[in-house]
């Protein structure tokens, strides 16, 4: 199995200094090279490229300041766990639960912020070391269990996914819908009592 990892690595190693040299990026541009280097675009990109040339020319608010912020609002924190989760896909493994670690550190953060009213750096750290202990789980039975990656962070969807909402209904809410309700309203007065201050 050894001698496999390493004739791929060799392999891929020479791949990688023929192609990343300047004349090999010189050859990929040349006559024809560019289309070759293209082609290995993906389709969701020429999609994502193809929408947003639609979407620029079809409404006029689509390039404005405030749509843009509002786009790179949305997609911070997804694009923090895909860089996680791409570290994770490229050595082989996958995580299933890191949605619901994330549900649960945010539920954490809130519920020790606005509820505790403990101060900000602190809820902050401490729902960041509850993710972590979640991670630490998973690792420590795929690593030292010798448990496939797949059925681990499978099962370790559930605890961090219920907890959040033993966290919400702790609070005399009777249904999700009423904790989230009253999550929306109490996030608004917060709101409103910072604006005033």
């Amino acid at each position: 199995m050894s001698d496999w990892v390493s004739a791929t690595l060799r392999r891929a190693a020479a791949i990688g200094d023929r192609t990343m040299t300047m004349g090999g990026l010189a050859e990929r541009a040349s006559a024809g090279g560019l289309f070759r280097f293209a082609r290995g675009l993906t389709g969701p990109l020429v999609g994502l490229v193809a929408l947003c040339v639609f979407l620029s020319f079809s409404t006029d608010t689509f390039l404005s300041l405030r749509n843009i912020l509002n786009v790179m609002d949305q997609i911070t924190v997804l694009g923090v766990m895909a860089v996680g989760m791409t570290l994770v896909i490229l050595i082989g493994g996958i995580d299933l639960s890191v949605g619901s670690a994330l549900a649960l550190s945010g539920m954490v953060l809130g519920y020790l912020d606005y509820t505790l009213q403990w101060p900000f750096g602190i809820s902050i750290i401490v729902a960041l070391v509850v993710s972590a202990l979640c991670g630490l789980a998973s690792g420590l039975m795929v690593t030292r269990l010798r448990m496939p990656t797949f059925i681990t962070t499978l099962a370790m969807m559930s605890p961090p996914r219920s907890s959040p909402a033993s966290i919400c209904w702790s609070t005399a809410a009777s249904s999700a819908g009423e904790c989230a309700s009253n999550a929306s309203a109490k996030f608004r007065v917060a709101q409103k009592r910072k604006g005033e201050a």
